[in-house]
């Protein structure tokens, strides 16, 4: 994807990137220095959206640099360099501490983010990759939601999005993203399965090209063998998965969890719902946490970032791997030419 071609010496014809600099105290800032200093640039306009003093601090100076005054510099942004968008509060960056959670790191957490928002709604934008965030922090500058998921929706205005895992071939979806194990029971309805799945079947699409086939996880173990183990795939997943199938959405399931990933890795599959947050998160980061995305389906733009937290503990010491944020950046660009495909 991140290869030269014919439109490598027109800065007007790249796609916009925008990356939002994550937690400034955590690897977000090392993790995109070293991802833009490593992928080939000739077909995108990366656009930091953060603070720039955190950003010269992870070693980004005026060579690979330059700040801007609008998205629309983007056009005449050189193809050696990045753009920077100041967000927010530009004297937070003097009370960023390295590798400690703080209120200043939450509130440019989340200016960066609203920015990226804002400039993708405008069309000023093409796709945003996000680095990441500590729901800590963001709790500490006041933040409404738990994190990337839940804000990007409100904030677009859509009802549903789904948090979707790539990586290790595989493509997972929690159904219940951040909540505790003892609520998860009451939040898988059929109501919340069937619009899942009527989501899925639209939007993954991007992935494959085509109807995606779907696999549903069962919640309980062995699916619940027949009901032994739980009722919830008989009286709640199985019948929310034919209600799909009656209305044109390839899904099969409930298809016990012990089994479903490798179902997908021999083909069966494009894409599987799981039940719970750890089921999905679980293989991808198994099979590749080095390299593994997620992927933000359902908003009116593409959305990515790297399947990996903070790491405070290896923050300022350059350890932070950017395998991951890269597979992010490239992934935004292949969606976002997939989705502009399918719009033709």
């Amino acid at each position: 994807m991140l290869t030269e071609n014919a439109h490598a010496t027109k800065p007007e014809s790249r796609l916009r990137i925008g990356l939002t600099m994550g937690d400034p105290s955590g690897v977000g800032p090392e993790i995109i220095a070293k991802a833009l200093a490593q992928i080939n640039r000739g077909n995108i306009a990366p656009v930091i959206l953060g603070l720039e003093g955190c950003m010269r601090a992870a070693g980004m100076d005026a060579s690979s640099l330059e700040a801007l005054n609008s998205a629309e510099d983007l056009d005449v942004l050189p193809l050696d360099k990045a753009g920077l968008l100041t967000a927010g509060d530009p004297t937070l960056a003097s009370k960023i501490e390295i590798g400690c959670v703080s209120t200043a790191g939450g509130a440019a957490s989340l200016a960066a983010i609203e920015l990226g928002i804002r400039l993708c709604l405008a069309g000023k934008l093409d796709a945003l990759c996000t680095a990441p965030i500590n729901k800590h922090a963001i709790s500490l500058a006041g933040s409404k939601w738990p994190g990337h998921t839940e804000m990007l929706r409100d904030m677009t205005g859509v009802s549903q999005v789904a948090m979707t895992l790539v990586g290790g071939g595989l493509r997972t979806v929690p159904l219940t993203n951040h909540a505790p194990y003892a609520e998860t029971p009451r939040l898988i309805t059929h109501e919340a399965i069937l619009e899942m799945l009527a989501l899925l079947d639209r939007h993954a699409r991007l992935f494959v090209k085509r109807q995606p086939r779907i696999g549903v996880a069962g919640l309980n173990p062995h699916a619940g063998d027949g009901g032994v183990l739980g009722r919830e795939e008989i009286d709640v997943i199985e019948p929310a998965v034919v209600a799909a199938r009656e209305s044109g959405i390839d899904a099969t399931g409930p298809v016990s969890g012990d089994a479903i990933f490798l179902q997908m890795l021999h083909g069966r599959f494009d894409i599987v719902l799981a039940m719970y947050h750890d089921q999905a998160l679980i293989p991808v980061k198994t099979l590749d946490f080095d390299g593994g995305v997620n992927v933000t389906l359902g908003l009116p733009f593409i959305r990515t970032s790297p399947d990996h937290g903070t790491a405070h503990d290896i923050a300022g010491k350059d350890m932070a791997r950017p395998e991951s944020m890269i597979a992010a950046i490239q992934m935004a660009c292949e969606l976002t030419e997939a989705q502009r495909t399918m719009n033709q």
